[in-house]
């Protein structure tokens, strides 16, 4: 016959077999959900790789015909250079060659220049002539200040698309 222990025990299994049932439904609803959250996540992530994708396949789309046209460009200029005929050194005439060989004279007006007079004083020259070499001087000179003296300058943005 069964004794009053036994039912007891029996009772106690039960009550732990049902709690343990609970905690595992509870943790599978909770998983479920997790799950149900990270679908969602993943299609959106989904649609955001295939969009990157597509306008990725764009932007390069409109590098290429950027390219291309750079390519054609160079191309008319390379055709354009070909075509032009060859500018030939002007030939000098046959009587200054018979001359012995007298430093020419200076043109009248380089003469009178104020820089070539002792008393005056040398001019700066304009911003926009610049003796050979001032290029790199420049540059020298802008990698050395902090400051920045050339005025800013917009590049125009080529529309690829």
């Amino acid at each position: 016959m069964i004794s009053l222990e036994q039912v007891k025990q029996l009772e106690t299994r039960v009550h732990s077999a049902v709690a343990r049932i609970r905690s595992l439904t509870t943790e599978n609803t909770t998983l479920k959900e997790n799950l149900s959250s990270y679908e969602l996540r993943i299609d959106e992530l989904e649609k955001l790789v295939s969009a990157f994708k597509s306008e990725q396949q764009e932007i390069e789309a409109g590098i290429i015909a950027a390219l291309s046209q750079l390519d054609g460009l160079e191309d008319t200029v390379a055709d354009t250079g070909a075509d032009l005929p060859q500018e030939q050194p002007p030939e000098q005439p046959a009587e200054q060659s018979e001359t012995p060989a007298d430093p020419p004279a200076a043109p009248p007006e380089i003469e009178d220049a104020p820089e070539n007079r002792d008393d005056a004083e040398p001019e700066a020259p304009a911003e926009d002539e610049s003796a050979p070499g001032d290029e790199l001087m420049a540059a020298d000179a802008s990698s050395d200040d902090s400051t920045d003296t050339q005025p800013d300058v917009e590049e125009p943005e080529l529309d690829i698309f």
